[in-house]
């Protein structure tokens, strides 16, 4: 169902008031890339996962293979241009986004992973948009969020996020270019 068309049903309702709800919902013919009135909507939700072969990918495939490096010139044009257009077609004219899910668990070390994640996360919150991390990693000693203790264990990671957070949106745009290691290191920790 969409909120857009105010349809939404509650599935705890009881069964007759569900009935009821979904018989009255109204449709149009609109395609779906039709305009909407910004003021109607309420958010648009995207996951972020690019290049898959480096965030998620962990065994061949027909389609690609998996990738242990992040950070070219191409791949950081790549994310600017991925966050440039959700900026454009929906922040400028007033519809929040959301990006529900991102992060890198297959491939590459873990600090490699922590750039990506970091710089995904000051493209998206430099751009005014809400950035979610995902960790659902099947190998526990990869996970960055303990669901039983309820914190952070990427202690580096955490303290990136931080760090973008302070800096809120002054930087505009991450660099263009491949990070070292230890401009990362300095950008979001503030260490050498």
């Amino acid at each position: 169902m969409s909120k857009s068309y105010d349809n939404t049903i509650g599935i705890f309702e009881e069964p007759a008031r569900q009935k009821k709800k979904i018989m009255g919902i109204k449709t149009d013919s609109r395609p779906m890339e039709a305009p909407k009135d910004p003021e109607s909507r309420c958010a648009v939700s995207v996951h972020y996962y690019d290049p898959f072969n480096f965030t998620g990918l962990r065994e061949p495939t027909d389609w690609g293979k998996p990738q242990n490096t992040w950070g070219t010139k191409e791949d950081v044009a790549e994310l600017n241009r991925s966050m440039d257009m959700l900026k454009d077609r929906f922040v400028d004219k007033g519809i929040p986004v959301i990006v529900g899910e991102f992060g890198a668990y297959a491939n590459g070390t873990q600090q490699l992973r922590n750039e990506y994640m970091l710089a995904v996360c000051e493209a998206i919150y430099s751009r005014k948009m809400c950035p979610i991390l995902w960790d659902t990693p099947s190998d526990a000693s990869g996970r960055t969020f303990d669901r039983k203790l309820c914190k952070m264990t990427n202690i580096e990671l955490m303290e990136g996020f931080r760090a973008i957070k302070r800096k809120g949106n002054a930087a505009g745009r991450v660099k263009k270019g491949h990070y070292t290691k230890a401009e990362l290191r300095h950008e979001y920790t503030g260490n050498n």
